[in-house]
């Protein structure tokens, strides 16, 4: 069974209790203190705007970044798939009485 641990972190003023497992917590902590920061720097930008407008800027953003990824390994992997195609069918040339 895996540890887990009970931790506090603190987003856009409120205190939000999870339960994570133990090697998570770091990773846990840093984007909690990135998010921290890029909703500082949106409240510097939008003069201190509502916090719900900057958290859901902050949502879109991420959203958006992680459909970025997710297609652009979509298609990396369809490459690789490509190429794989192309050895199996060179494989099966050699292979060939």
């Amino acid at each position: 069974m895996e540890d887990t641990v009970s931790i506090k972190v603190k987003v856009a003023d409120k205190i939000i209790p999870l339960k994570i497992s133990i090697d998570e917590e770091e990773q846990v902590r840093k984007a909690v203190k990135n998010l921290d920061a890029r909703i500082k720097d949106l409240r510097r930008r939008y003069d201190r705007g509502d916090t719900k407008d900057i958290l859901a800027r902050i949502v879109l953003e991420q959203a958006f970044e992680l459909a970025t990824i997710k297609s652009k390994s979509w298609i990396e992997d369809q490459g690789v798939s490509e190429q794989l195609d192309e050895i199996n069918t060179l494989l099966d040339s050699y292979l060939e009485p």
